[in-house]
């Protein structure tokens, strides 16, 4: 089992369960990073988490396209999402 550090916030009425992934992530291609959040999304839902799964790593992210704009300003910079961690995501997967 794996746990995660995450930050499940409201932003603008959106839920977001955002994932802290270890840097290495970004060196995946587009088809593993969406099978990752699949997964990650799958561990959220069971873990009964409202929100669509954002992953976030020094420097990256991967989230739904709707809200790319959020993780590029600085709201959604790695370093203000940290302070904002407020419970563990564990998968078994």
């Amino acid at each position: 089992m794996t746990t995660f550090e995450i930050a499940h916030i409201n932003e603008q009425g959106i839920n977001v369960v955002v994932v802290f992934v270890e840097p290495s992530v970004a060196h995946k291609s587009q088809h593993e990073l969406d099978a990752i959040a699949a997964t990650l999304q799958q561990c959220a839902r069971s873990a009964k988490l409202a929100g669509s799964i954002a992953m976030v790593w020094p420097g990256g992210f991967w989230a739904p396209q709707n809200q790319h704009a959020f993780f590029k300003s600085p709201g959604g910079s790695f370093a203000t999402l940290r302070s904002r961690i407020n419970k563990t995501l564990n998968c078994s997967a």
